[in-house]
């Protein structure tokens, strides 16, 4: 079933070779489309959009009705309204909830960013195992070969029986290297599925190509880096919740409306009397002062240290990514060079190697034991090419995902 699936696989490579497969650009489209967690990440930054019509939030208003002999003995009823307005509602309030907005919207370019990175990284790692797996299956046909040569030439007298059983344990060797190719392929295949959500049968361009890099390494780069930037809008929702704790120290403002009646005692000469028809209004105004106000101090100082340790998790932040970016950097012309020498000469030289192996070993110029050491050495110089540039392409995607390069 296995050797079906990568066959199958195969075949819809080649087949699409020449036409639209499934690229990597499709892949990042379908995960950023399909992938839970951006869409709880885009859920988030609405909700703190939403948050954002709450700035003007003013506490409940006090409706208060009092009835009795307060003014005489007769039943008089007075009804109020009070408003308290604290000064959070002028500013520091909204401007908390836009600072928290905005961390909101960086930390789903963040999780955007991760994602492209895992998609890449994977996709690029698929098209690996799979021109590895070509590559195994080109190195199995030829140990096949030998072991058949070996054979024929050992019931013919012209082989040792070691010369035969030296090329069936390669031929194995070589059957369990292609095996472990296939289920390579299956694994990351599965991851990419995963990522991309896709109910749709992957297709792959089994082609492997260097990928492209400007060669701009200057650090600067790295402050598009939306981890970068979440960075520093924690210092601003830190600063903006300071202040928020610090305005609730002032005094709040109350306004009041009373409308009441006031009958009056008994008056016996029954002039100007009032009567429960004949209302009293009025206007109040006072404010509510924070005469208990260690424990709100202290939220204050707690919001000040909140803001410290964000500017010195900025601090430290910035650092990290500036010592991985130069590592990136060097690894990537560390394999930008060794990608270098393997095109321009080593696989070359292994397709030289394995030509003149093979003429000379027809020839009976060099016994099986050389011929099985050209063999090797052209494979292995031919798998170390492929590898080279697999590692030169996964750090150009590397600084991409610092880098926030799409």
């Amino acid at each position: 079933m296995r050797k079906f699936i990568i066959f199958l696989l195969t075949i819809l490579a080649c087949h699409v070779f020449s036409q639209n497969g499934y690229t990597v650009e499709q892949a990042i489209a379908d995960a950023l489309k399909n992938n839970e967690g951006i869409k709880a990440a885009r859920l988030m930054e609405q909700q703190q959009q939403k948050l954002k019509r709450t700035a003007f939030d003013l506490p409940k208003t006090n409706l208060m009705l009092m009835t009795g002999q307060y003014n005489s003995y007769s039943s008089d009823k007075n009804f109020t309204v009070t408003q308290s307005i604290p000064f959070t509602a002028f500013g520091s309030q909204r401007k908390l909830l836009n600072a928290q907005a905005e961390a909101s919207s960086l930390q789903r370019v963040g999780s955007e960013n991760e994602l492209v990175f895992q998609v890449k990284q994977t996709y690029q790692q698929l098209l690996y195992m799979m021109a590895l797996y070509k590559l195994r299956q080109q190195q199995d046909s030829l140990y096949d070969g030998f072991m058949k040569a070996a054979i024929a030439r050992h019931r013919a007298g012209e082989a040792t029986l070691l010369e035969k059983t030296t090329s069936e344990m390669q031929r194995q060797q070589s059957s369990i290297m292609l095996q472990q190719s296939e289920a390579d392929i299956e694994t990351w295949l599965m991851q990419l599925i995963s990522l991309t959500r896709t109910p749709e049968p992957i297709k792959l361009n089994e082609t492997m190509i260097p990928l492209s890099w400007d060669g701009n390494t200057d650090t600067v780069r790295i402050f598009q880096n939306p981890s970068t930037k979440l960075a520093q809008q924690q210092i601003q929702v830190a600063n903006a919740l300071k202040k928020v704790e610090t305005s609730k120290l002032a005094p709040e403002l109350v306004l009041g409306y009373f409308n009441q009646s006031l009958i009056g005692t008994i008056n016996p000469d029954n002039l100007n009397k009032a009567t429960s028809s004949k209302r009293f209004t009025g206007l109040q105004v006072g404010l509510a002062l924070p005469i208990f106000f260690n424990a709100q101090q202290a939220r204050v100082k707690a919001a000040t240290f909140g803001e410290m340790a964000e500017r010195s998790a900025y601090a430290n932040h910035k650092n990290v990514l500036n010592a991985q970016w130069q590592s990136a950097v060097r690894q990537y012309q560390k394999n930008e060079s060794t990608l270098n020498y393997y095109q321009t000469s080593a696989s070359v030289n292994a397709s030289l190697i394995l030509k003149q192996s093979s003429a000379a070993f027809a020839k009976g110029e060099i016994d099986y034991s050389a011929y099985l050491s050209g063999l090797q050495r052209a494979n292995s110089i031919r798998e170390s090419s492929l590898q080279s540039l697999h590692d030169f392409n996964q750090s150009i995607i590397y600084l991409q995902y610092l880098s926030a390069e799409k």
